[in-house]
């Protein structure tokens, strides 16, 4: 099991369609959580709720490289200062 923790804050509801299609994508779900709240994150009403929360942790299998691809791109590189001092590990320091 993989985590990624990001933000939904500054995105448009389109953007939010798109990590839900991608979640959808992947065989053994994305579980979104939000302090002690659990969102599935295929689920684009749920994720509408999430709009304005300012940290989330995605929970995704290790075998889906193709979300955490799509988590990079789109949630990581956006991020000044986690891709300057964090680059490609990232995920190794949280």
């Amino acid at each position: 099991m993989e985590k990624f923790t990001f933000t939904f804050q500054g995105k448009t509801l389109n953007q939010i369609k798109e990590f839900a299609n991608a979640a959808a994508k992947t065989d053994s779900g994305v579980t979104i959580c939000y302090g002690k709240n659990h969102f599935d994150g295929s689920s684009f009403m749920s994720l509408i709720a999430l709009k304005d929360c300012d940290l989330l942790v995605a929970f995704y299998s290790e075998r889906d490289t193709d979300f955490r691809n799509f988590m990079v791109d789109n949630y990581l590189k956006n991020l000044p200062v986690f891709h300057k001092d964090y680059g490609k590990n990232y995920m190794k320091n949280i």
